[in-house]
């Protein structure tokens, strides 16, 4: 059926497809010298500590694997998404490595520090880039099955954000980048991946 195609990945990896990860990127590098941004961050944990001053879980390290983790039990019990497994392994595998070195980075030279005073490893939010990242990785394997699947793994993916905000962790921006930048790391592996495996496939031979 019609629904059950794979989107073509030129619209996939399009302006249009890009614009709210690439928004909320910006919204991110935006809080870094922006004193009204900061502001929002503020009254956002000031809110947060004076409703659920106690408040603390460590959910957030296991939801932001879960939509990554349904995709391969999907695979596992015979649920054919886009690719198959061995190639949703690398697919991950590379946007994991692509998502942390980009992370890895960004903590590096910022030099935030937490809500919680805890140490200078605040912006961006790596959980909820992972999060994001294993998201998007459901919803392009097997969104085009039922609308379902992005929307859960979408779902699962901001609680992890919201989590990571509650737990003290993350200001609220490092969270929206985060967001960000697990998007476009599973699209940009995505649309290099197929053009490495397209520039394998041979060429079909001319008929006359």
């Amino acid at each position: 059926m019609k629904n059950n195609i794979p989107l073509p990945r030129e619209k996939f990896f399009s302006a249009n497809s890009l614009f709210i990860p690439l928004i909320f990127t910006a919204y991110g590098f935006t809080s870094l010298e922006s004193d009204g941004l900061q502001r929002i961050n503020l009254s956002t944990k000031a809110e947060i500590l004076e409703d659920h001053p106690r408040f603390s879980t460590k959910a957030d390290d296991y939801l932001m694997f879960a939509p990554a983790a349904t995709a391969f039990v999907l695979e596992a019990t015979g649920v054919k998404g886009e690719h198959n497994l061995k190639d949703k392994l690398i697919i991950y595998g590379a946007g994991l490595v692509m998502m942390t070195t980009a992370v890895s980075f960004l903590k590096k030279v910022t030099h935030q520090l937490r809500p919680d005073g805890s140490n200078y490893h605040s912006f961006p939010s790596g959980h909820t880039a992972t999060a994001f990242l294993s998201a998007e990785f459901l919803n392009r394997e097997y969104g085009f099955r039922s609308p379902f699947y992005s929307i859960a793994g979408y779902a699962t993916a901001a609680s992890t954000g919201l989590l990571r905000i509650y737990n003290n962790k993350h200001w609220l921006a490092d969270v929206v980048i985060g967001a960000g930048i697990g998007i476009l790391s599973t699209r940009f592996i995505y649309w290099i991946f197929d053009k490495i495996k397209n520039r394998k496939k041979p060429r079909a031979a001319l008929s006359y």
